[in-house]
């Protein structure tokens, strides 16, 4: 949704730009910079929050299901759906990349234009890919599998995710929580993490998130993962205990 409005931000400012390929006013050339500029960073960061999804559910909750007898090839079609949607992100980036070379206002109005349809076509399969997952597999684990084998798939994933990765991830989810439902999904991390370096990270992490808001280090509401690093430096875990 965010790289939707960004592309729309983008394509409002290309149309301020003077229609003829002469050179363009200064402040519309300006304009257009800064919507590229958004829609880039957005894009760049969805993309590597969904490679971190996809590469958990490739790796690790995909042959997890398929383990038990009675759920062979249940996720052969989300596997199908992750080449699918990189492809989809691989073509983004691809116009993305025309747009920033793009010589002309003319070009660059047809371009983004073709972006604002390509981003409603990404938002429109990950929202089909996750309802699926949530309605469909994500049940299968309650009845197939115990509480302590679930904890166990949850400690996997986060000891492979890695630190850097979980910094921007964690604020950027919680985010849409409510207290309770934030309280839930932290509790339930903990639980999976007993006896490691979570708690303190995350305390860390939770505590940089602050302090970026507060000296302007966060973009768009979400911290950045050099702030994060910095913040869970100066509270004593260093990178190889945020990774454990």
């Amino acid at each position: 949704a965010a790289s939707s409005s960004a592309a729309a931000a983008a394509a409002a400012a290309v149309r301020g730009v003077s229609s003829s390929d002469t050179v363009a006013p200064l402040e519309y050339v300006r304009e257009c910079s800064r919507a590229l500029q958004q829609l880039d960073g957005r894009f760049q960061f969805l993309w590597g929050i969904y490679r971190a999804h996809s590469k958990a559910e490739d790796e690790i909750v995909f042959p997890a299901l398929e383990s038990k007898e009675a759920l062979h090839n249940v996720s052969h079609a989300y596997t199908l759906d992750h080449e699918q949607e990189e492809q989809l992100f691989h073509d983004l980036a691809a116009v993305i990349g025309r747009v920033k070379a793009s010589a002309s206002a003319t070009e660059a109005r047809e371009l983004v234009l073709q972006l604002r349809r390509m981003c409603a076509a990404v938002r429109a399969s990950l929202e089909t890919h996750v309802r699926a997952e949530e309605a469909e597999l994500w049940p299968l684990f309650s009845e197939h599998f115990s509480t302590q084998e679930q904890q166990h798939l949850v400690g996997v994933i986060i000891g492979r995710t890695g630190a850097e990765v979980l910094q921007t991830l964690l604020p950027w989810v919680t985010g849409s929580f409510n207290e309770e439902e934030k309280e839930a999904m932290m509790g339930s991390l903990r639980e999976a993490t007993k006896n490691t370096m979570f708690d303190q990270w995350l305390g860390a992490v939770q505590q940089s998130g602050a302090a970026a808001a507060g000296a302007g280090a966060a973009v768009d509401g979400q911290q950045t993962p050099t702030a994060a690093a910095a913040a869970a430096s100066s509270a004593g875990v260093g990178p190889e205990q945020q990774q454990q």
